[in-house]
This record gives C-alpha cells, structure tokens and sequence, in this order.
C-alpha cells in the first residue's frame, strides 16, 4: 500500500502500488493535514494593527504614552489584537511581530523623541530635530518575540520645551504586525 516517513510523517506509495492517483492525493492530503494542522491554522490567522492619534498632542519634557487609536481615518484597522484608551497595544498570540512607529511634529524648534515599549524595556528609540517650515518625524522599526500578554506602546517628549505633533494625524502612528505565530 505504501508507507509513512519516521520524521515528516508523509506517506509515500510503495514502488509496487497500482493504487489510483486520486487515492494517492487523498492518502497524502490527509497524512499532511494531520501532520501540519496546528502550523498551518496559525499561519492562516492574520494579525495587525495600525493605530493613529484622534488629535495633535502637546510634547513636552516628560515622556509620554501617546493616545493612539484605531478610527477609520488613515486606513488604521485591528485583527487579532486590542489597544487600550490609554494607547497600549496588548499581544494575545504568541509570535515574532514587526513593530513600527512615526511620531510627526509641527514645524517649530526643539527635538522630538520617539521610544517604543515592549513591556517595560525600550526597543526603539529616535530624536528628530524640527524643521522652521517643515513636518518632521521620528522613526523606527524592529522585529520582536512576543507572548501572550505582551504590552507594546509609543512614547514621545522633546529635549525642551513643547512641540506640538504633527497636524497631518496620518505622521504619527503604531503598527504592529505578526510576521510567524509560535505553536503552542
């Protein structure tokens, strides 16, 4: 009839086997299916989020959690994750995520500072000096491991003084999307 592999758990026919192809198909459908089920229910779940402010925020000083939320502004969306009122992007799916963040200033003088938070430990910080006529933005990137219940947030304060961000709400925002779940 033929026979399964010791590590993978496919089945292969035997050289002798006259089974018919469409039974070869279903015999292998099934052995795979069986083997990669949880891989591939996990892979097939997309999770993302793309949260913005409502309204321009004062920086100052003081480090501070922006109030980012998802709103129908700016193509912004969740699936498979929440963000609190306070900004706060809380994991429930254990996996490897992409993580990025702008965090846009009105024209002005002074610095901007942008960090983002996994937990309590920095991942990305930037400093962006402003411009006398244009929108400037902080910036970063990285590719994180998260667990379930795992915190994510954007955090922004200027070196001194007070900068307004930006008015264009699409400059500052936080994305993060899971790039590969962990099987548990």
């Amino acid at each position: 009839m033929g026979f399964l592999t010791t590590k993978a758990k496919v089945w292969y026919p035997a050289i002798t086997d006259k089974m018919q192809l469409h039974t070869l198909f279903s015999t292998m459908a099934s052995s795979i299916e069986n083997g990669l089920q949880p891989r591939l229910e996990l892979q097939e779940r997309a999770i993302g989020l793309k949260a913005a402010l409502n309204g321009q925020v004062t920086l100052t000083t003081t480090e501070a959690t922006m109030p980012v939320a998802v709103t129908s502004a700016n193509g912004n969306f969740t699936q498979g994750l929440t963000v609190s009122g306070a900004g706060i992007v809380t994991v429930a799916t254990p996996g490897m995520y992409l993580i990025s963040a702008s965090l846009g200033i009105q024209p002005g003088s002074g610095t901007s500072a942008l960090k983002i938070y996994k937990n309590n430990t920095i991942i990305i910080s930037d400093e962006q000096l402003a411009s006398s006529t244009f929108y400037q933005a902080s910036k970063g990137t990285s590719v994180i491991n998260c667990v379930a219940g795992d915190t994510i947030k954007l955090t922004g304060r200027t070196a001194s003084g007070t900068i307004q961000t930006a008015a264009d709400l699409a400059l500052t925002h936080l994305t993060v999307v899971m790039v590969q779940a962990i099987p548990v």
